[in-house]
Order: C-alpha cells, then sequence, then structure tokens
C-alpha cells in the first residue's frame, strides 16, 4: 500500500536538526549558527514511507504551504524514505526550479541507499545538492 508522511522535523524528537516546518528563524536562535539560515529561514521537513504517484500530492502540497509562506530554502530529511518514483522525482526537480526562481535552494539529507541511487541514476543527484545528514545540509547553505 502508498503511504507517505510528511511532517515537520520538530514532531520527531528522535531526529532534531530542523526546529520546525516553517523556519529554523525562531526565538529560540535555531539557525544553527548559519547566517544564510538565520537570515532567510530554513524549512524542513522529515519524509517517510514511498513517494510515488499516489503520494506525491502530499508532499507537493505540504512544500507549496511552505513556499508560498515565503520559504525560500528547503531541507528535505529522506531518512524515512524507502522508494521514489518518477513522480516523486518530477515533484522534487519541480520544487528544486520554483526556488530557483525565488533565489532559493532545495537540499535533500539522509538518503538511503537504495533512493540514493534512483537520484544517482537519473542525473538528479547532479542537479540537487544530496547531503549525509541534516546538519550537513543546513551548512551547506552557507
Amino acid at each position: 500500500m502508498a503511504r507517505i508522511c510528511t511532517r515537520p522535523r520538530s514532531s520527531y524528537p528522535e531526529r532534531q536538526g530542523i526546529n520546525d516546518s516553517r523556519s529554523l528563524n525562531h526565538d529560540d536562535g535555531g539557525h544553527h549558527g548559519n547566517p544564510e539560515a538565520e537570515r532567510e529561514g530554513c524549512a524542513g521537513h522529515f519524509v517517510e514511507g514511498r513517494l510515488d504517484a499516489v503520494t506525491t500530492p502530499v508532499l507537493e502540497k505540504d512544500l507549496t504551504a511552505l513556499m508560498a509562506g515565503g520559504e525560500r530554502f528547503l531541507v528535505l530529511d529522506l531518512g524515512g524514505l524507502d522508494y521514489v518514483s518518477s513522480a516523486g522525482l518530477r515533484t522534487i526537480l519541480t520544487v528544486t526550479k520554483r526556488l530557483r526562481e525565488k533565489q532559493g535552494r532545495l537540499l535533500l539529507a539522509s538518503l538511503k541507499s537504495v533512493v540514493r541511487e534512483v537520484f544517482d541514476i537519473s542525473g538528479f543527484s547532479s542537479i540537487i545538492p544530496i547531503f549525509e545528514s541534516v546538519d550537513a545540509a543546513i551548512s551547506g547553505l552557507g
């Protein structure tokens, strides 16, 4: 059965690093020392399950809402993602292009080897920055 769970990182206490889906630029100083993230804000989402034609609209809706709210820098923690289809890749590419139009960036983090292989074979890993961890992705904004 197709499923996806996409949530603000703050709702996953065992996966801390990004404060919530709205911004790292909170009153608690959650920018993690990154001046770019502090200045512009950086939203993060943890994605788990399958990203396919059935579930992709959920992720697209969430990311579109973040961008509509003014977010220009998004970090997707894909550590819980087990499968990504061409529909999922298309959504990620679309979000990447929309963010670039706003001088923003989409960064991916914590990909499982099977998911990383899909990004490598499709050539997406040469288009979208991929990091070993969320902290590395946040540092990559600077």
